[in-house]
């Protein structure tokens, strides 16, 4: 089950992206002992690091909703078939939304690019790890095992499966998809997936065998002039997974945009499809990952299992 989205982003960054659902202010969140303030807050935080605002942030308004602060994640490893995987973490204090697993491909810099979208996560309620992957070759088996162990190591925080979900870039992006298929998760995303094609531009047969066996409700979000996503191998991955996916899967192209749209740009084009793909990324999360049930909640469950 499936389906395709054309994305028509125009002159203006205003009008060129559908209009988005008003967005609440996060809440305050407990971290490391330290309360971390939601956005707007006038409170003095001598230990926490003023961030900069998203790459859609413009001069005459701000497209994201950026963080007052910037939490500084904890760095961490985890072992896999591959050796030990850097990963940074954020953990949330109260009842956060939900956990993230980000993996992160190669290109860019796994510092900054981590903190950033850890903490525009955090600003929705998720716990987020990310997993550098940069350097790191190994088969389809080889890096699944990295999902795995990542989510070993979220569940002693007592994450379930389906509260749970992945968010990949590039070679992260194709994992986030053949891990959808091996497990059973609240959601997945992959933004510009790498190895997609064979060298004819049609989808490569790994790829197409994954769609019977996806069972993670997937979203792939792709550049139409990234080379390495030809728009054959695209409509044919959309096809697959329409006619033989098991759950809800949607792929989105943004035209005039490679495969780094995500990333800062002075562009209005590519600021209009980072804007829009991130409103995607969040609204997947909301609508699809399990959240974790607060005390009260637990408490009546057992109520009722009583009665």
């Amino acid at each position: 089950m499936g389906g395709t989205v054309a994305v028509v982003l125009g002159a203006q960054v205003t009008s060129a992206c559908r209009q988005p659902r008003r967005l609440l202010r996060p809440r305050a969140f407990q971290c490391a002992g330290q309360v971390i303030p939601g956005p707007a807050t006038e409170q003095d935080h001598s230990n926490s690091r003023l961030s900069a605002p998203r790459s859609g942030s413009t001069t005459s308004g701000v497209l994201f909703m950026a963080s007052a602060v910037s939490i500084r994640p904890r760095e961490d490893t985890v072992d896999s078939q591959l050796g030990s995987v850097a990963i940074s973490q954020i953990d949330l204090g109260g009842i956060p939304r939900g956990a993230v697993l980000l993996l992160l491909g190669p290109g860019g810099d796994f510092e900054s690019d981590s903190t950033q979208h850890l903490n525009d996560l955090a600003t929705h309620g998720y716990e987020g790890v990310a997993a550098d992957l940069r350097g790191i070759d190994g088969t389809e088996d080889q890096l699944e095992s990295v999902v795995e162990s990542l989510l070993a190591h979220v569940a002693r925080r007592g994450w379930e499966s389906e509260q749970t979900a992945l968010l990949g870039y590039g070679l992260g992006g194709r994992v986030a998809l053949s891990a959808s298929a091996r497990f059973g998760l609240g959601a997945a995303i992959s933004v510009s997936p790498t190895a997609i094609a064979a060298g004819d531009g049609h989808l490569s047969a790994a790829v197409a065998r994954l769609a019977p066996l996806v069972r993670t409700p997937w979203l792939g979000l792709f550049g139409e002039e990234d080379l390495t996503a030809p728009a054959t191998a695209c409509d044919e991955l959309e096809t697959v997974l329409r006619e033989d996916s098991p759950v809800f899967t949607q792929l989105v192209r943004y035209p005039s945009v490679g495969d780094d749209f995500h990333r800062p740009s002075s562009e209005s084009i590519e600021i209009a499809a980072s804007y829009d793909y991130w409103q995607r990324t969040i609204e997947w999360l909301n609508l699809r990952v399990q959240p974790r049930l607060t005390p009260l909640a637990l408490a009546w469950n057992a109520r009722r299992s009583l009665s």
